[in-house]
């Protein structure tokens, strides 16, 4: 991922930004999702430190809390993934109370205070507070660039992750082919994720063989940066409830999103909680809900959080760049 300078034409010096990252896909995308709405609303240049063991990478293998930066730290540290807590605290503190450390998730309790501001999704169930600004769901990359086809469809299928849900192959499939079945005149896109069982992603690949107007691109065989243009192209995106993070990027690309369930080892938790709360917002539906009739609701405002979250960054201590 790129992490680049945003010039404006505001005659300002450049806000400076150091990111942590720990190599984890879905943490260096909040991450990025933050820096580049902040690069839409006033200059920024970033840096990237990835912390030792986080892969290979094009940038300088840097140890946990080293930096590269030369002169003066920067004005903002951000982190996503609790790896990054550790060596972004201990940037702050070498600061001497110059840089702000930024947190996009719910840090460890007793680590909580020591953040300048946390960016905690509702439902983590933690209460907002002086420096934890709540969130629906987490910063996300995509925005609605108004460029739908009606007639296409995206679903997205997760895959195993045993402290959280049961994976049920046959249910899965059996769903996929129902919600094929039932719209067979729209254009589908099926993909993977990294977690999908290798037998899923067979009888996956089986399904859409043997279907007009289906691809299956496996999550192994796409690029980086391509779901998010598959959220600008399909109107309509359909996921498993496991990946939760697709709902929020989907919702913020502006698409109607729709829930395949599946089966929670705890039925109170944070993922459901979170679709509760976007169904009672009308903003998603599930399989269920569109087998017995029910449409996608009216149009949905997209979600904004990162736009939101940089706003809130800035009020709070450059309030000047929003002028």
């Amino acid at each position: 991922m790129n992490y680049a300078t945003y010039p404006t034409m505001l005659p300002m010096k450049n806000l400076t930004i150091t990111a942590y990252c720990d190599g984890r896909p879905g943490h260096e995308k909040q991450t990025l999702a933050l820096i580049r709405a902040l690069g839409r609303l006033t200059p920024v240049t970033a840096e990237k430190v990835r912390l030792a063991g986080a892969g290979s990478t094009d940038d300088e293998r840097m140890p946990p809390g080293a930096g590269h930066r030369q002169g003066p730290p920067a004005d903002l540290l951000i982190g996503s993934g609790r790896r990054t807590h550790p060596p972004l605290l201990l940037a702050k503190l070498k600061s001497r109370g110059r840089a702000r450390a930024i947190c996009c998730m719910s840090p460890n309790i007793l680590l909580r205070g020591l953040f300048d501001l946390c960016l905690v999704p509702a439902h983590d169930g933690v209460r907002a507070g002086a420096n934890v600004f709540l969130t629906d769901g987490p910063p996300c990359l995509t925005t609605n660039q108004g460029r739908h086809e009606a007639n296409h469809s995206l679903l997205l299928i997760g895959g195993l992750d045993p402290k959280s849900h049961f994976w049920d192959q046959a249910q899965v499939v059996r769903q996929a082919k129902t919600l094929l079945d039932q719209s067979p005149d729209r254009h589908w896109t099926l993909s993977s994720s990294p977690r999908t069982p290798p037998a899923t992603v067979a009888e996956l690949a089986q399904l859409a063989a043997t279907r007009e107007g289906v691809q299956f691109c496996p999550a192994t065989a796409t690029p980086p940066g391509w779901i998010e243009e598959q959220y600008e192209r399909h109107r309509e995106v359909w996921v498993t409830a496991d990946s939760i993070s697709m709902v929020y990027e989907a919702l913020s690309a502006g698409c109607r999103v729709g829930i395949l369930p599946v089966k929670w080892r705890r039925r109170q938790n944070k993922f459901q909680r979170g679709l509760d709360q976007l169904r009672q917002r009308g903003q998603i539906i599930y399989l269920a809900e569109r087998l017995a009739g029910k449409k996608f609701p009216p149009a949905v405002a997209p979600l904004v959080e990162a736009e939101r979250c940089a706003k809130e960054i800035l009020r709070r201590w450059w309030p000047e760049r929003l002028s």
